[in-house]
């Protein structure tokens, strides 16, 4: 990843800790700075697949299509709520053991989608605060 796109995702990020539940145009901003382009089906299908989940409101589906076609491969571990938070953790494909990436919302798809963008962030960016910005809770496991 390039580093604009990196300060796109790590900014989008942040937006998204600080919003009180994912909005729509935070997922067609993460769809279109992660590209739909994973190996089940083609770009133009689940582009339109996408849209159709957005225009359904079905922000985790949507989500999860955009991890889905994420590379390399991903998986939701876990989504469970305690004390009014939902914590995702997210990990890669077997290959990639031990990388585990977990976000903190009081929104499901937020949740989600943090977790995600998280496990797309370089190593350099995933120690805690990101270059300039406010502590997230994101965090590597």
């Amino acid at each position: 990843m390039d580093a604009a796109l990196n300060r796109g995702l790590a900014d989008l990020a942040c937006r998204i800790e600080a919003a009180r539940v994912l909005r729509e145009h935070h997922l067609w901003e993460a769809a279109a700075a992660l590209p739909l382009t994973g190996a089940s089906g083609s770009p133009g299908r689940a582009s339109s697949r996408f849209a159709g989940l957005m225009a359904a409101n079905a922000l985790v589906d949507s989500v999860l299509l955009l991890l889905d076609r994420a590379e390399p491969k991903r998986s939701v571990r876990s989504m469970r709520r305690s004390g009014g938070r939902w914590t995702c953790v997210i990990e890669r494909a077997p290959g990639n053991a031990g990388d585990r990436f977990t976000a903190r919302h009081a929104d499901l798809p937020a949740a989600v989608l943090a977790a995600f963008i998280r496990s797309c962030a370089p190593a350099r960016e995933r120690s805690g605060a990101v270059q300039g910005r406010h502590p997230t809770e994101f965090s590597a496991s």
